[in-house]
C-alpha cells in the first residue's frame, strides 16, 4: 500500500487504531453514530436506529450539506434508506452513476466513486460553504475484481491483495485529483477502514485481529507527518470532527477527540457476542454468565492470560453497560443531559467517570 503509506507522511497516522467488530455495520455504527459495540447485529440494523446519536445529523445541524456517496446498489443492507434516517441530505447509490462504469456485483469501481466525489465537492462548494461528505468503496471485496491496465497486477487472477493494491492505487489517484481543486487546503480527510478482517479460531477475542490503520489529513489545519502511538478507536472519530469544526452538539457520542493529546485512549470491540475492552493496561473481556477474563501484552506483542485490572473491568463494564442502557430507554428521550459513562461535546470529562454496575440482558 505505498500510496497510503505516501499519504501518512501529509497528516497524522494513528498507529494503534481499533475497528469495533468485522462487519461494515459495526464500522458505521462507531464512524457515524460514536457508539460502543453491544452483543449481536450492529445498533444500527435495529428498529431505532435513528434514535442513536448521529453525525451527520449534528454536521447538518452546524450548517453542513451532508452527503453520503456510495458505489454499491441502494437496497444493501437498506443502506440508502438508513443514510437518509439519520441525517444525510442527500444519498447517491449505484442507481446514481451511469450504465457504462466498470462495476462489480458490489457496485461500481474505486476510481468511478472518487471520481463523482470530486465532481460533488466541485458542484457542491460553488454554492456550499461547508460541506460533509462521506462515502464507503466496495472494490475490496469477492470476487476482487477492478478495471485492467490499472495497476501490475492482472485483473483476471482475481487476488485479494491484487484488489488491494488496486484500492490503494484509486486512492492515491483520488487525493492527488483533490490536491488540485481550491477546496483542497480547508478539507480535512479521514481514511478509516469499516472494520478489520474476518475473525476465526477459538480465541475469545484476538485483540490485534481488531488493529487498523487510519490517517487524517487537512492540509490547512494540521501538521503534516504526524504519529499518534496513543489506543484509539474508531468510535473516536465523531467526536474528532465535531470539535474540528467547533460544532455544538447534542448529539451524545462516546469516544475523545483523537487530536488533542496523543494518549492512551481505549478501544471497545465485539466479536461472537463477547465484549472486549483495551486500555493501557491490559484487554480486558466480558462474558455473559462468566467472570471477567484479562490478558496483558507482552514485549514480542503476544497477549497472555493474567489477573483482571479491577480499575479495566469496572471500566469495561461501565462503557457497555452504559450504552446498553441509552439504547434500551431510547436516546431520544436522553439527549437533554449527559448520563454516567459518557463523553459529550466538548467535556473533558473522561468516558468512564461511571459507577460500576453488571452487564444486563
Amino acid at each position: 500500500m505505498h500510496r497510503f503509506n505516501e499519504l501518512r507522511a501529509k497528516g497524522v497516522y494513528f498507529d494503534r487504531l481499533y475497528a469495533t467488530g468485522t462487519r461494515t455495520t459495526r464500522g458505521l455504527e462507531a464512524l457515524l453514530h460514536g457508539y460502543p459495540p453491544l452483543p449481536g447485529i450492529a445498533l444500527n440494523q435495529r428498529e431505532g436506529f435513528a434514535h442513536l446519536p448521529s453525525l451527520p445529523r449534528a454536521m447538518a445541524a452546524a450548517g453542513f450539506d451532508t452527503l453520503f456517496v456510495y458505489g454499491g446498489w441502494p437496497g444493501f443492507s437498506n443502506f440508502a434508506q438508513y443514510w437518509r434516517q439519520i441525517g444525510f441530505r442527500t444519498v447517491l447509490t449505484r442507481d446514481d452513476f451511469a450504465g457504462d462504469n466498470f462495476e462489480t456485483s458490489w457496485g461500481v469501481a474505486d476510481e468511478v466513486l472518487f471520481d463523482r466525489i470530486v465532481h460533488e465537492m466541485d458542484r457542491r462548494t460553488r454554492t456550499e460553504h461547508r460541506v460533509f461528505l462521506a462515502t464507503l468503496t466496495v472494490s475490496n471485496h469477492r470476487p476482487f475484481e477492478y478495471p485492467e491496465g490499472r495497476i501490475e497486477y492482472p485483473a483476471s487472477a482475481r487476488r485479494l491483495e491484487h484488489a488491494i493494491a488496486y484500492a490503494d492505487w484509486a486512492l492515491g489517484r483520488f487525493m492527488d485529483t483533490a490536491a488540485t481543486r481550491a477546496w483542497y487546503a480547508d478539507t480535512m480527510f479521514l481514511i478509516m477502514p469499516d472494520h478489520s478482517p474476518r475473525v476465526s479460531g477459538g480465541g475469545l477475542i484476538p485483540a490485534e485481529a481488531f488493529r487498523v490503520p487510519g490517517v487524517i489529513i487537512w492540509p490547512g489545519g494540521l501538521e503534516a507527518g504526524g504519529e499518534r502511538r496513543g489506543i484509539a478507536s474508531l468510535i473516536d472519530v465523531p467526536r474528532t470532527i465535531l470539535n474540528a469544526v467547533a460544532a455544538e452538539s447534542d448529539e451524545r457520542v462516546f469516544g475523545r477527540d483523537l487530536l488533542s493529546d496523543d494518549i492512551d485512549g481505549v478501544a471497545p470491540v465485539e466479536h461472537d457476542y463477547r465484549l472486549g475492552l483495551l486500555t493501557d493496561r491490559g484487554f480486558t473481556v466480558l462474558m455473559r454468565g462468566a467472570a471477567p477474563v484479562a490478558f496483558t501484552q507482552s514485549t514480542n506483542g503476544d497477549w497472555r492470560p493474567d489477573v483482571a485490572d479491577a480499575q479495566d473491568v469496572v471500566a469495561a463494564v461501565s462503557l457497555f453497560q452504559t450504552a446498553h442502557e441509552r439504547w434500551q430507554a431510547g436516546e431520544s428521550t436522553m439527549q437533554a443531559s449527559a448520563a454516567p459513562g459518557e463523553s459529550t461535546q466538548h467535556s473533558d470529562r473522561g468516558a468512564f467517570e461511571s459507577r460500576p454496575v453488571g452487564l444486563g440482558d
